[in-house]
C-alpha cells in the first residue's frame, strides 16, 4: 500500500490492521471507515475537538450504530465520555461472535506518549486498560473522555476471557 499523501510505501503496524508512512506518518487502511474493525458511520459534521494524534479537528460519527463519537478521518481514533465506556464495551463483548484475538503484550511504550484531551487541551492520563485486551487508554479526567486509538476497542471486544450475556440495548447518544 502507498500513502495517499506522499505516494511512499507504507508499513504495516505491529499487532494492527492499518499502515503507517514511514515518510510522512499518514495512516492507511485497508477497508472502508464503514466496514472496518471499528465501524463509523460519518456526519461529515466537524467539530472543534482536536485528534490526539493528528492534532486535525475531529468528526461527529456513530460508532457501531449506536453511539456518536467524535472521530479523526486520519487515524480513525476517537474519544467518547468516560461514563459511556463500560456499557459499551460489555454489550460489544456479549455479542461478540467471532474468535477470539491471540493476546498480545501491551506495549509499555505506549504510556509514555504525550496527548492532550482533545475537548479541553490539557495533558491526558495514559494507562492500561484494567480489563480484557491489553492497550493503552488516554483519559481525561476533567471532560472524562476516553481516546481510543485505531482497533484498540476492537482488540477489547474480541479479547480471551468471560462474556456476559447482553442485559438490555443501551442508548449510549449524545441528545
Amino acid at each position: 500500500m502507498n500513502c495517499h499523501k506522499c505516494q511512499r510505501f507504507m508499513f504495516p503496524v505491529p499487532g494492527k490492521t492499518h499502515f503507517v508512512c514511514g515518510v510522512c506518518q499518514c495512516f492507511g487502511f485497508p477497508t472502508p471507515l464503514e466496514s472496518g474493525p471499528e465501524p463509523i458511520v460519518s456526519s461529515g459534521k466537524q467539530v472543534d475537538f482536536q485528534c490526539v494524534r493528528c492534532h486535525e479537528n475531529l468528526t461527529v460519527g456513530t460508532l457501531y450504530n449506536r453511539t456518536d463519537v467524535c472521530f479523526c478521518t486520519g487515524c480513525r481514533g476517537f474519544v467518547i465520555d468516560s461514563q459511556s465506556v463500560g456499557m459499551l464495551i460489555e454489550q460489544l463483548r456479549a455479542e461478540h461472535k467471532g474468535p477470539d484475538a491471540k493476546p498480545t503484550p501491551m506495549n509499555p511504550d505506549q504510556l509514555d506518549i504525550p496527548a492532550r484531551c482533545p475537548a479541553c487541551g490539557d495533558a491526558t492520563e495514559a494507562h492500561p486498560y484494567y480489563g480484557p485486551g491489553n492497550c493503552v487508554l488516554d483519559t481525561c479526567r476533567h471532560c472524562k473522555l476516553v481516546w481510543f486509538d485505531h482497533s484498540e476497542l476492537d482488540l477489547i471486544v474480541r479479547a480471551p476471557g468471560q462474556r456476559s450475556k447482553a442485559r438490555q440495548t443501551y442508548d449510549l447518544g449524545y441528545n
